[in-house]
């Protein structure tokens, strides 16, 4: 993926890419001491597959524990939320839905800090 190329979908370090020629999905980062780019297969070609398995793993292994509210992404809280609490409640897909509502709104940069902020809560309700 060329510099200025915008990545279809990116968690920190992390974003989708494919590599040409191929159809599967890749989780893709940039290797500072090695000076190149890495990837490997998330094993789906379907795009919302590949977010939510790259979502998952970022959650899973590198979502950051102690962080201030002005560093912490609201999509990871939201992510961590749903996945430690909401994935077991039988009502499970209104949460999802609901917390999508949230995502859509603040928007992929959010922190916690910008969006928990009194004129962002009114704007949001």
């Amino acid at each position: 993926m060329a510099r200025s190329d915008e990545p279809v979908f990116r968690i920190g370090e992390y974003w989708l890419a494919k590599r040409p020629g191929k159809e599967t999905w890749n989780r893709t980062w940039y290797d500072p001491d090695a000076q190149c780019t890495r990837r490997i297969s998330l094993g789906t070609t379907e795009l919302e597959e590949a977010k939510q398995r790259l979502s998952d793993w970022y959650v899973r292994v590198l979502a950051p524990q102690d962080e201030t509210p002005e560093e912490v992404s609201l999509a990871d809280v939201i992510r961590r939320y749903y996945e430690e609490h909401a994935s077991k409640l039988r009502s499970h897909e209104t949460a999802r839905l609901n917390l999508l509502v949230w995502l859509d709104f603040f928007g992929a940069n959010a922190t916690v800090a910008s969006a928990t902020k009194a004129q962002e809560i009114d704007r949001f309700i």
